[in-house]
């Protein structure tokens, strides 16, 4: 009984120490606030989702670019918004009724001097197939073997 009030007791003086000594080790750590500094895009990019798809589908062209020139290629039918956020900056398209292949989209970026031009690649699928329904009756034969059968 002995031993377990004497352990009972040296933990007890070990809390204590430990909530004198805690708030000086605390005091003595310092946190400055983050920084941030804005600098031009090192590494521009352009990303176009889904990177696959069938003639009048819609596309997205994302970029990290806040301040684009032009956006060029013949296969998408561009809309005059965006949407932007703090760093990025999002364009809606429509995919053209163009053959199946790949295609290659360039946008000019002026956040960097000099204005860096960018690409991105999608890929264009055939167009989907519309299945055709049948016509009439299904033809399902004369029934002529179901009499042999019971004879």
């Amino acid at each position: 009984m002995e031993k377990r009030t004497a352990l009972i007791g040296a933990m007890a003086a070990l809390g204590v120490a430990g909530m004198l000594l805690a708030p000086a080790a605390m005091a003595t750590t310092t946190t400055a606030p983050p920084t941030t500094t804005t600098t031009p895009h090192e590494s521009i990019w352009l990303h176009v989702t889904p990177s696959s798809v069938r003639p009048g589908a819609t596309v997205y062209l994302d970029t990290n670019c806040l301040k684009v020139n032009t956006i060029g290629t013949a296969e998408l039918d561009l809309f005059s918004e965006s949407t932007r956020t703090a760093d990025t900056q999002r364009f809606k398209a429509t995919v053209k009724d163009v053959k199946p292949g790949r295609y290659k989209v360039t946008m000019e970026c002026t956040d960097v001097k000099p204005s860096r031009t960018v690409s991105a690649t999608f890929t264009v699928l055939p167009k989907a197939q519309v299945p055709t329904k049948p016509v009439g009756a299904p033809q399902t034969g004369g029934g002529f073997t179901a009499t042999d059968l019971v004879g």
